[in-house]
């Protein structure tokens, strides 16, 4: 199996999951080969040609992405480029060379759903530049899979936690520095682990249906400032963010159908997580 951002915080963990598995990652600020050792490892952009290290592998699973929401609102064009046009470039090797091509999206993709919880087949709304692009880079993959014949599944994970995450993530930054709340800090995110995700992704490959799309989510729901009040930290409001979400929440009941179910309670991940940045910071 091939593992587009394998060393980055989701990718790595399903990585460590995978038998003798090849990652390319272009190491920016968000991958750390470090938290992949031992494994084969080539430096390079999903943009370039890597059909060389590709075409002899049956699988390629798509972790590789822009995701700070911050970031996008500041410059879109880094995440049109990578979650866009290198989509594409993963799509056309995998048509070229016969693969099956695993899609890593998020819930992102739905924008706010202030009431209820998204279905797969619900119209995508997304309501800044990041989820744009990552609506953007779906759009293709159904477009090969209903032109092309390309085989693909498409995977929307919530959000994520656990050690190894970039410091700039909401806990992690809160962990280490305190928590800046933008508006009222009401904001509802649906919190998976980190390895329950990875293993959530593996369950799909193995179980899932060619040309499915599956919601991967915990159905545990928290706002941000309870977030950060259970970190047990200083908290300070700041100015909301422009086009903030309210609120984000998935029915996963299709991937539960394949016998997946989140073994970390958030409490017990959340402690986990605690613990490694205050040991990391002392390293």
């Amino acid at each position: 199996m091939i593992v587009c951002g394998g060393a980055g915080f989701i990718g790595s963990a399903f990585t460590r999951l995978v038998k003798d598995p090849v990652v390319i990652d272009k190491l920016t600020y968000a991958g750390d080969k470090k938290r992949i050792p031992g494994v084969k490892l080539h430096k390079l952009d999903i943009c370039s040609d890597i059909s060389r290290i590709v075409k002899n592998h049956d699988i390629l699973a798509n972790f590789a992405a822009e995701t700070h929401v911050d970031n996008s609102i500041k410059d879109p064009t880094p995440f049109l480029t990578t979650n866009v046009l290198g989509v594409h470039n993963l799509l056309s090797i995998c048509i070229k060379y016969n693969i099956l091509y695993i899609h890593i999206s998020t819930d992102e993709v739905y924008g706010e759903i202030l009431e209820g919880k998204a279905k797969e087949d619900w119209k995508l709304n997304p309501g800044n530049p990041y989820s744009a692009s990552k609506a953007a880079g779906e759009m293709l993959v159904k477009s090969y899979i209903r032109t092309y014949g390309l085989r693909s599944i498409i995977i929307r994970p919530c959000n994520n936690y656990g050690p190894y995450q970039n410091e700039e993530k909401f806990i992690p930054y809160t962990i280490k520095n305190g928590a800046n709340i933008y508006g009222d800090g009401t904001q509802i995110r649906e919190w998976l682990y980190v390895d329950d995700c990875a293993k959530g992704i593996f369950t799909i490959i193995k179980k899932g249906k060619v040309g499915e799309v599956y919601n991967l989510g915990s159905e545990y729901l928290n706002s941000n400032i309870n977030i950060a009040s259970m970190i047990g930290t200083d908290i300070r409001f700041v100015k909301d963010r422009p086009g903030h979400d309210r609120r984000y929440a998935m029915d996963s009941s299709k991937i539960r159908g394949l016998g997946w179910y989140p073994k970390v309670p958030f409490n017990e991940g959340l402690y986990k997580t605690i613990d490694f940045f205050l040991t990391f910071n002392k390293n």
